[in-house]
C-alpha cells in the first residue's frame, strides 16, 4: 500500500512516478519498494516454470507443458491428438525404476544406452533437468568407480562430486519443481530444438498498470503472458527414474 511505501520513505504519485523524501535512507530498514518488487518477479518466475513443467490441466487457461509432451508411459494416450500407439514417433523415451548400483553402474549405463535410440531420427538431446534423488543416486555410481590415487590417502580429501555431465548433451541440472511434485528421481532429457515455449507477439511478461480503486490507496501492478509450448518431434526426448 502507499501507506507503508510513505512508512518508507517513498512516494508514489497517481502516474506510477517514484519519488523519495530528503533523508529518506534514515528511516528506511530495508528498501520496501524494491524488496516487494523483488518478490512479484521471483513468484512470477516460479509460477512460470510451475506452468511449463504441469500438463495443462489444472487450469483452463494455462498451456500445456512438459509432463503433456513427456510421459512415463508413452505407449498409451496421445501428444496432442495424436495417438501415441499408433505413431511411434510420438512417443517420447522412457525407462523408469533404473536399479542404482556402484559396483554394476547401471544408472551411467542406462543413460548413455539411450542415447543412441534418441538420435536414432535425427534427434540432438542438449539438455537435463534432474530432481535431487537422481543426481545423488548419479553420484553414488561415480563415487563406487571414480576414486583412485596414486600417492596414498594422505592430506586433505574432498568427498565433493563436481557438476555430472554426459557428453554431447550437457550437464544434469537441478530443478527443485521436480523434488516439490514427487518426481525427485526423475531426469528428463529435451532436444530444445523440439519442444519450445513461444510466446504470443508483444505478449510476453506484458507490464499493465491498472487504474488505481478508487476506495484503496494501493500502488498496483500486473504482468500477463499469452503464449503455448509445441513440439514437433516426441521420439527425440527421454524420461528417466531410479528405484
Amino acid at each position: 500500500s502507499w501507506t507503508e511505501l510513505k512508512m518508507d520513505g517513498i512516494t508514489i504519485t497517481d502516474n506510477n512516478k517514484k519519488s523519495e523524501h530528503p533523508g529518506a535512507e534514515v528511516d528506511r530498514i530495508v528498501e520496501l519498494f524494491e524488496d516487494r518488487m523483488g518478490d512479484y518477479a521471483e513468484s512470477w518466475a516460479e509460477a512460470m516454470n510451475h506452468i511449463c513443467w504441469m500438463d495443462g490441466t489444472q487450469d483452463a487457461k494455462v498451456f500445456a507443458g512438459v509432463t503433456h509432451f513427456l510421459v512415463d508411459d508413452p505407449t498409451t494416450g496421445t501428444a496432442g491428438s495424436i495417438s501415441r500407439a499408433t505413431y511411434d514417433y510420438w512417443r517420447n523415451y522412457a525407462h523408469l525404476n533404473i536399479a542404482v548400483s556402484g559396483a554394476s553402474q547401471t544408472l551411467c549405463k542406462a543413460i548413455d544406452e539411450a542415447q543412441l535410440v534418441l538420435r536414432k531420427r535425427g534427434g540432438k538431446p542438449n539438455k537435463f533437468l534432474c530432481g535431487s534423488g537422481w543426481i545423488n543416486a548419479l553420484k553414488t555410481e561415480l563415487r563406487e568407480k571414480g576414486y583412485y590415487t596414486m600417492t596414498g590417502w594422505t592430506g586433505k580429501q574432498d568427498v565433493a562430486v563436481g557438476d555430472i555431465a554426459l557428453s554431447g548433451v550437457g550437464v544434469f541440472e537441478y530443478d527443485p519443481w521436480l523434488d516439490d511434485h514427487g518426481k525427485s528421481k526423475y531426469c528428463y532429457e529435451f532436444d530444445s530444438r523440439r519442444i519450445k515455449l513461444r510466446p504470443m507477439a508483444g505478449e510476453e511478461n506484458k507490464v499493465l498498470n491498472p487504474e488505481r480503486p478508487y476506495d484503496y490507496m494501493a500502488f498496483v501492478k500486473s504482468m500477463t503472458y499469452t503464449g503455448v509450448m509445441t513440439a514437433n518431434q516426441m521420439n527425440c526426448h527421454g524420461v528417466f527414474s531410479c528405484a
